[in-house]
């Protein structure tokens, strides 16, 4: 029920190292934001939150590149200018290799394959004083062996990768415009074989979609955003069995929105956002309205009062295992299988009772319906 979106881009899978490690490797990553609740009317498709993950634009004036060697997993990047802009291309891989071979010689319930690796990379070019293009990558991938008994073993390949590419573009000094292409992947592929029998599960997820952002400034007091997404989601499932298919299942949906909200600040102490997302769903030809608003008062500069209300939507439904992500699997709505909707309330103090020192108090209220 969290929107995570890395580079504007739907990841659906985010950990590594049964979630011991981020799929986001720090070194390429610029930039993190959370919208723990009542977030606004840009994002939409989940009830929950919302996270935001940036990668680095790359260094503009020279080029450096840092290295991290450590007992889990090491990493390195590499980042500088170009004519034209500027470029980052990063890597991490795990490094269990010897503590694994270390603890197989006191116990033969380890895995004998184990590793983790991904990779990031943006190039940005400056096509004038108001474009500016840049593309970004993301792969990342788990493997997985896990002998059990005298004659069966567990093999384990899942990962994501995701692309896209982003065209910003000044209008004039109070409108401001951003297009986004993304193609995301998620794989995982489970396999049982005891003795010569094998169980095999073949999970995908291809999305592909394109947004548009406009933002307008609209003097001192509006700050007026609208927009929209739009895309095709296909969902895969094989299982398998003695190199049998037994059962496959494809899903395929078109899903679209659009939004606009408004920042408005009426007075010098008081913010106020309304908001209104339309979503709409294919299988199903299901549309949903959903309200959003949210407040702030500032009274003294190191308090601030808040409140937020909004409705939330959810077209798609995630089966995972508790203690283990590898084996998600993502269904959908459809007809006579109603999206999930959901109300969130939330009423809250920011305040800074000293320098360096911050104090939250906040009261959350959320429903599930559907």
């Amino acid at each position: 029920q969290t929107l995570i979106l890395l580079d504007r881009t739907t990841v659906y899978n985010p950990s590594h190292f049964f979630g011991f490690f981020s799929t986001f490797n720090p070194d390429a990553i610029k930039d993190v934001r959370l919208y723990k609740g009542g977030y606004p009317a840009e994002f939409g498709g989940r009830l929950g939150s919302v996270l935001t993950i940036f990668n680095k634009d790359g260094n503009r004036n020279e080029t450096e590149g840092t290295a991290t060697l450590g007992l889990l997993s090491s990493r390195a990047a590499i980042e500088g200018p170009y004519s034209k802009g500027s470029w980052m291309i990063a890597a991490r891989r795990s490094t269990l290799e010897p503590l694994l071979a270390g603890v197989r010689e006191i116990t033969d319930n380890v895995p004998s394959k184990f590793y983790f690796y991904d990779f990031n990379g943006k190039i940005n070019f400056d096509a004038g004083n108001n474009d500016k293009l840049s593309l970004a990558f993301y792969s990342g991938k788990d493997r997985v062996t896990f002998p059990f008994g005298k004659d069966a073993v567990f093999n384990l390949n899942y990962g994501n990768q995701t692309l896209s590419g982003n065209w910003t573009h000044i209008f004039s000094e109070k409108l401001f415009s951003n297009f986004v292409l993304t193609g995301s992947r998620y794989f995982n592929y489970p396999q049982f074989k005891i003795a010569d029998t094998e169980f095999q599960r073949d999970n995908f997820i291809y999305d592909f979609s394109i947004k548009a952002d406009l933002e307008y400034i609209a003097g001192q007091k509006h700050r007026i955003k609208t927009g929209f997404w739009g895309g095709n989601f296909t969902f895969r499932l094989t299982d398998r069995f003695d190199d049998s298919s037994n059962f496959t299942n494809r899903i395929q949906n078109q899903y679209g929105s659009l939004y606009i909200q408004d920042e408005w600040t009426p007075f010098q102490k008081w913010t106020f956002t309304p908001g209104l997302r339309i979503n709409y769903f294919s299988d199903g030809e299901y549309l949903r309205v959903a309200p959003r608003f949210s407040s702030e008062y500032r009274p003294v500069d190191r308090i601030r009062l808040q409140a937020a209300y909004g409705r939330y939507n959810q077209f798609l439904t995630l089966i995972s295992n508790e203690a283990f992500s590898g084996l998600d699997v993502w269904l959908t709505s459809a007809e006579g299988v109603s999206p999930a909707y959901g109300d969130q309330i939330i009423l809250g103090a920011k305040t800074i009772p000293f320098e360096n020192y911050g104090l939250d108090v906040e009261f959350y209220y959320r429903n599930m319906l559907d």
